[in-house]
């Protein structure tokens, strides 16, 4: 892909955070008020799922930043949220 600029996106429900080719570089969450499942997928709502994080009880805050070049994306990159699993999903993407 080359150098890009790294560029923040948020979700606060499902729903699509870039669309386009993109690596995904870094991943931050603010708890809703139950645990559950941040599910990242390419290619929409039903595409190929990349990468899904366990959120195991309310209220957590956590991140994950991604080693090395990052999650690589074809498509766009889309979010679900498990009901009341997250507040807010903040996402640093290269693309």
């Amino acid at each position: 892909m080359g150098a890009h600029d790294i560029i923040h996106a948020s979700v606060a429900a499902t729903g699509s955070l870039h669309g386009g080719p993109a690596r995904l570089r870094y991943i931050r969450w603010t708890g809703g008020s139950a645990g559950g499942d941040i599910t990242i997928t390419d290619g929409g709502a039903s595409g190929t799922t990349r990468l899904v994080v366990t959120v195991v009880t309310s209220s957590q805050d956590d991140y994950i930043d991604i080693p090395g070049d990052g999650i690589l994306f074809s498509t766009d990159i889309y979010v679900t949220i498990d009901t009341n699993t997250a507040a807010v999903v903040d996402c640093f993407i290269e693309g």
